[in-house]
């Protein structure tokens, strides 16, 4: 059997957390295709089929789980820190790993504290950035010795906002977002179960393209639950959702009891 993928086994804890007497494990072992990622058993034998995925490509969840996924910080050795590096979505997670540490520590020797990537500057500094997709590296106060946040640019919908009195932005975003072609795959898995509930477990990483009042709901402790239940596709019965951040609560919806909250287990 093969392991699970790091969010596979972080939903798989948060399900064991949430349906207590309940037993939740592996599904797919890659014995077969088309294999639901998750098994859902209740005390009388019934069964869920889960399938995880995230609201992001990709490349921007590698990127969230190689800087720092989970709440986690990345701390680079020899480096003062405090730098917030908003980069494009055409970084690669490997590139940036392996270059931005030596950048950085040149800047801080160099006293400057700010640089924008431009490949064609004649500035070294900005040639390196711009050829490593950073939009700009700025140094910050910070409480965390050696500490980088790496960021997406901030797009005018992420910018800032109102935050939402009910949870009905997060529900409307479910809506349109879970029948994107996009999700085939996983709506195919679960339609070809066999088993009676489907539920679709979407984790929201860092780098997202989801509205400001959406990512609001889902870092801000004790945030309003949604007045309106999702419009579910037909592959699909139940859903779970929540940030990678460490902040924030879990949100799910059943038919039987509409929308609850529900606890991140801390990763191990």
């Amino acid at each position: 059997m093969t392991d699970l993928a790091e969010e596979e086994a972080w939903a798989r804890d948060c399900l064991r957390e949430a349906l207590p007497g309940c037993a939740v494990d592996q599904h797919d072992d890659n014995s077969q295709a088309s294999m639901y990622d998750l098994a859902i058993t209740y005390p009388g034998g019934a069964i869920g089929a889960v399938e995880v995925t995230a609201a992001a490509d990709r490349q921007q969840l590698e990127l969230w789980k190689l800087v720092g996924g989970q709440g986690k910080r990345w701390i680079e050795p020899g480096l003062a820190g405090g730098w917030i590096v908003r980069i494009l979505p055409s970084m690669r997670a490997k590139n940036l790993l392996r270059q931005l540490p030596d950048l950085l520590r040149s800047l801080e020797r160099a006293g400057l504290h700010d640089v924008r990537g431009n490949k064609a500057s004649t500035d070294q500094s900005s040639a390196i950035a711009g050829r490593l997709s950073i939009v700009q590296a700025s140094q910050v106060t910070t409480d965390y010795p050696g500490s980088i946040y790496v960021m997406p640019p901030e797009r005018l919908s992420q910018m800032g906002g109102y935050s939402p009195i009910t949870g009905d932005p997060l529900a409307q975003w479910l809506s349109e977002w879970m029948p994107d072609p996009s999700r085939a795959d996983n709506l195919r898995k679960l339609a070809r179960s066999g088993v009676p509930e489907h539920h679709l477990f979407v984790l929201v990483p860092g780098f997202n393209l989801a509205p400001f009042a959406v990512n609001d709901l889902l870092i801000a402790p004790g945030a309003p639950l949604p007045t309106m239940p999702p419009a579910l596709p037909a592959e699909i019965t139940h859903v779970w959702t929540m940030s990678t951040w460490s902040s924030g609560d879990g949100f799910r919806w059943s038919p039987e009891a509409g929308w609850a909250r529900f606890t991140k287990i801390a990763p191990e």
